[in-house]
């Protein structure tokens, strides 16, 4: 049986396509997952999500994804999230202090004493990094306070 040029191209062409849409739809995927998992989440809260957002993985298919994926760990509590980046951690640590327990806290002076000296932070990045957590809300602009739910 001979095959003409003209379908084998057209075949590869579509194999090409399908190959490559199959790895676009992993990679955003694999984003949107990392996006969520910025907060701790479990494996059920993760399957949910997925399925949400259109990948029908079971339970096994999300715990081999996040024991493979080398940016995401497993906290004390057992929780699965990204690892979060030095600045980050250090911003966020910076706010617990300034709080002492209390609701509500000023950026400048409060946290910005709880910086190490020789780090620059803007209060624009303290804010973001402080909402993004999704334990704090800025109410103006040099406030936070613990987010009421």
């Amino acid at each position: 049986m001979k095959i003409s040029k003209k379908f084998f191209w057209s075949w590869l062409k579509k194999l090409f396509i399908e190959h490559q849409y199959k790895q676009l739809k992993d990679v955003v995927t694999a984003m949107i997952l990392h996006e969520y998992l910025k907060n701790p989440k479990t494996i059920d809260q993760l399957v949910t999500i997925a399925k949400e957002n259109g990948l029908y993985w079971n339970r096994a298919q999300i715990e081999l994804f996040v024991r493979l994926d080398p940016s995401i760990i497993q906290n004390a509590e057992g929780l699965w999230t990204v690892k979060q980046d030095e600045r980050r951690q250090m911003i966020l640590a910076a706010i617990e202090r300034a709080l002492q327990g209390r609701p509500m806290t000023k950026i400048d002076p409060d946290v910005f004493v709880q910086l190490p000296a020789d780090v620059i932070v803007p209060q624009s990045e303290i804010i973001d990094v402080a909402i993004s957590s999704g334990k704090y809300e800025s109410p103006r602009e040099n406030l936070l306070r613990v987010k009421r739910n």
